[in-house]
């Protein structure tokens, strides 16, 4: 660690000025990465930061894990490094303190940012030349009138050259900034419409005076806080007697799930960039007008977004879920048609040992609207994990990249073209079972191109 000139305090204040930057601010993994190693070299000088210890303690890896099957502290200090370097161009461009990952290390080195020493454009009144004009000497006048002399014949010959530039030469037109991989997607998904809709789950629940929440599945829907009557529970509930305990019980509908929260944000940004407005709805709410007279963006799967199982089409990559106990974190993506390396099903990947979450699966799937130059976009996981890490790739220039890549048939990434339809598979590799780290492509389908 090299921190001479820096107290602890100051990194320490220092960190928590880049924790909260909007570069990080929505990173919980970067966040925590930067925040143990920068500890343990303020603690222990960094003689306890190995990869293993990274893996173990930051990315909840096991006792197992073996740095050269598994790249995940790597990748994170490659996307760390570059994080940093972005913040310190933009928001910390002034900061005191600089915190850098020298590459092929963990351990952080601490600096304190010089100012850089400026040197005047013109020297300074000399204490001669401040004397009473009877006490000083002509050689100074004159100096200066000859480098004003100088000053104005420069700047006359300066504006004759410009005014004969511009007389000579047509104005030269500004170039046009070619539209990023991730605005090309968004742009063409979008078409002539500007007022998309963004439809977010909201899952129904019973809930009891305990606080207790059922998840409510069928039967007649009520508005929120309706008591239920007799007969209206799930038809899918086992436990009927658990059911008459914990009368009375009243729907529930507030609840969204954090990744479509942090889904929607990531949408909205990327629709903002090309110059759209989206309105958002819980999905429930979603009418066939909408659906005729707006693009629609889903967010979250069939077994809350009900609609989905109404859209026409046969998808290729289908949400099941376990139609009996155990349910919870059961389902899965059935793969129809499954190709060469393909398998059959997807289902959410835990630790043998702790039982956290370590994958989850999602779809990112382009279908044909209603009504025609109408389009469906549909973002789910099988958790609301997977969900923020379709929205994250497919406003990402890294995974819109790989989409072009991946469903262009003339296999380029830049080629201006995008299937009419597509369904794309995602492995959705998480940290404390809910962070997103990265997503990979694991399959995909296309329909007919378009320009």
């Amino acid at each position: 660690m090299s921190a001479i000139d820096c107290t602890r305090r100051e990194i320490e204040d220092q960190l928590e000025s880049i924790l909260n930057s909007p570069h990080f601010r929505n990173s919980a993994v970067l966040q925590s990465l930067l925040r143990f190693i920068t500890e343990q070299a303020l603690t222990s000088s960094g003689n306890n930061l190995s990869e293993y210890s990274i893996a173990t303690q930051v990315f909840c890896r096991g006792s197992g894990f073996d740095s050269a099957e598994d790249t995940i502290v790597r990748t994170q200090a490659y996307r760390l490094r570059l994080k940093l370097n972005k913040y310190y161009d933009t928001d910390g461009i002034r900061d005191p303190i600089v915190i850098e990952i020298p590459k092929g290390h963990y351990v952080p080195s601490f600096r304190r940012r010089r100012e850089p020493s400026y040197q005047p454009a013109f020297a300074t009144l000399t204490e001669q030349e401040l004397r009473p004009r009877g006490e000083r000497s002509q050689r100074p006048r004159l100096l200066l009138l000859k480098v004003m002399g100088i000053g104005l014949g420069a700047l006359a010959l300066f504006g004759l050259g410009a005014f004969v530039g511009i007389r000579a030469k047509p104005p030269v037109q500004p170039a046009t900034e070619k539209p990023s991989s991730v605005d090309w997607f968004w742009t063409s998904f979008l078409g002539s419409e500007r007022e998309p809709i963004v439809a977010y789950t909201n899952t129904l629940y019973l809930a009891a005076d305990s606080g207790v929440l059922i998840p409510f599945e069928g039967g007649p829907v009520a508005d929120r806080g309706a008591m239920v009557s007799p007969g209206m529970e799930s038809p899918r509930f086992a436990n009927r007697n658990l059911l008459k305990t914990l009368a009375p019980l009243y729907f529930e509908d507030d609840m969204t799930g954090v990744g479509e929260v942090a889904a929607a944000v990531a949408v909205s940004r990327a629709l903002e960039r090309v110059g759209a407005h989206a309105s958002f709805k819980r999905c429930r709410l979603l009418t066939t007008y909408d659906l005729q007279n707006h693009d629609v963006i889903f967010l979250g799967s069939p077994f809350v977004n009900k609609i989905l199982n109404e859209l026409p089409g046969s998808p290729n990559f289908v949400f099941k879920t376990a139609l009996s106990a155990p349910r919870l974190w059961a389902a899965r993506i059935e793969n129809k048609r499954p190709q060469s390396g393909e398998v059959r099903n997807y289902e959410i990947e835990r630790d043998p040992q702790s039982q956290v979450i370590l994958t989850d699966y999602a779809v990112i799937s382009l279908l044909p609207g209603l009504a025609p130059g109408k389009n469906i976009l549909v973002l789910a996981g099988l958790t609301t994990s997977g969900t923020e890490g379709a929205a994250e790739f497919a406003t990402s220039m890294r995974g819109v990249t790989k989409m072009a890549g991946s469903l262009s048939r003339r296999g380029d990434s830049q080629a201006q073209v995008w299937p009419s339809s597509f369904e794309y598979l995602l492995k959705v590799h998480l940290s404390h079972g809910v962070d997103i780290i990265q997503s990979d492509n694991i399959a995909s389908r296309t329909g007919k191109n378009r320009n």
